[in-house]
């Protein structure tokens, strides 16, 4: 037909063969402080996050914050990774280690933002730097668990 597009494709099946590390090695060529997104298969996903179980969506987002600061409390930071999505636990020192929470004064009930369109549950958390003690008030993102709706885990924090 007259002015119409046809599109053609070609496909060959090359046989892959990986590349000399003395040409490039992912490793090598990445800093040290980027955060590697990794694709988990279901049995890790387990381990990602908290399962919701009996609670509701409110009940649970302040189970998975109040988790994750006492977390941080004990520097548990396999379990930050955990609950913040299934981050190692060297990354999530680098990220959160200079954090020093010492406890938690409070936990609201989950809020919707209208900025971010996310949840987040708003909080006190008492934090110690240089000595003094000093009241933050971050906002704890909070969502399920990609493909796994009984399970939750903190998207971020600000």
């Amino acid at each position: 037909m007259k002015d119409q597009t046809e599109f053609k494709g070609v496909y060959k099946d090359y046989d892959y063969r990986p590349f000399d590390s003395n040409i490039f090695d992912i490793e090598k060529e990445i800093p040290d402080d980027v955060m590697r997104i990794v694709h988990y298969n279901s049995d890790d996903v387990n381990n990602l996050g908290v399962e919701q179980g009996q609670f509701d969506n409110k009940q649970i987002a302040v189970v998975i914050v109040r988790d994750f600061f006492d977390a941080l409390i004990t520097k548990d930071y396999r379990k930050v990774g955990r609950l913040f999505g299934g981050m190692p636990a060297d990354e999530a020192e680098l990220r959160f280690g200079r954090l020093n929470v010492v406890s938690v004064v409070s936990i609201g009930e989950q809020v919707r933002d209208k900025k971010f369109s996310s949840n987040y549950v708003p909080c006190i958390i008492e934090v110690e730097e240089n000595g003094k003690k000093n009241k933050w008030q971050p906002k704890v993102f909070i969502g399920q668990v990609y493909r796994h709706n009984s399970r939750w885990r903190i998207m971020g924090v600000i």
